[in-house]
């Protein structure tokens, strides 16, 4: 504001124009602080985003660590036992074929005692590594301890639940399994196929079928599958 000629018209405007150099610089400086303000929100949100990101990777992690068998990288037993349960309710609502497949490694405890448990440790990794290479997406497959092994196979009838078994058998027998002295060991399994059928009414006995007929391939030989369906084998 600029005003000439009369001493009191220029003081007011010298008061006029202080009070607005002093509410721009004001305004300059709040404007400032909302800049820096924005920013460190801007960072704060970004740093909350990774950090959220982060902790949905550990929670993710760790839910996998509990469910994943260590030796193997396949599934566990509890991860298997949660799910059998939703499987079998699903096949029995909708009439689907499902197969319960029970796997023991033959004379595991001798190649431990004649080899040592590093070799015996091998021996699951390689095989974790043919069911791997041997099973669908759909397929669930879970190391249950030790040497033994299950895998649940929905939409599978008895007779495709035995092929698979068999292809899994043959493919180990015929696979080179190295142990750490270097010594090339030859690996047969015993196996158990059971369907879901009218007569299996629950999990335990979708199980215990299973289990009954992997004792059966035992009493025979090892080395084999046993299928069993309305309490025959076949």
């Amino acid at each position: 504001m600029q005003v000439s000629g009369n001493d009191e018209l220029a003081d007011l405007a010298n008061i006029f124009n202080k009070v607005q150099t002093s509410l721009y610089m004001h305004q300059q400086q709040l404007k400032a602080r909302v800049q820096i303000a924005d920013e460190n929100l801007t960072k704060v949100n970004h740093e909350l985003t990774l950090r959220s990101k982060e902790l949905e990777q550990m929670v993710a992690l760790s839910q996998r660590l509990a469910t994943t068998d260590s030796l193997t990288g396949l599934h566990n037993r509890r991860f298997l036992d949660e799910n059998l349960g939703s499987v079998f309710a699903q096949a029995k609502r909708h009439a689907d074929s499902l197969c319960l497949v029970l796997l023991d490694v033959d004379f595991f405890k001798q190649i431990n005692d004649e080899h040592g448990h590093a070799a015996g440790d091998v021996v699951l990794k390689l095989l974790g590594d043919l069911i791997r290479w041997n099973t669908r997406d759909s397929d669930i497959s879970a190391r249950m301890g030790g040497d033994e092994f299950a895998f649940i196979l929905p939409r599978t009838p008895a007779a495709q639940g035995k092929v698979f078994a068999e292809n899994l058998l043959e493919r180990t027998r015929s696979h080179a399994f190295v142990i750490p002295n270097g010594k090339i060991l030859k690996v047969t399994l015993s196996l158990g196929v059971a369907e879901l059928s009218e007569d299996i009414y629950s999990v335990e006995a979708l199980y215990g079928a299973a289990d009954k007929a992997l004792y059966e391939s035992k009493h025979r030989g090892r080395n084999q599958v046993t299928g069993i369906h309305k309490n025959e084998f076949f």
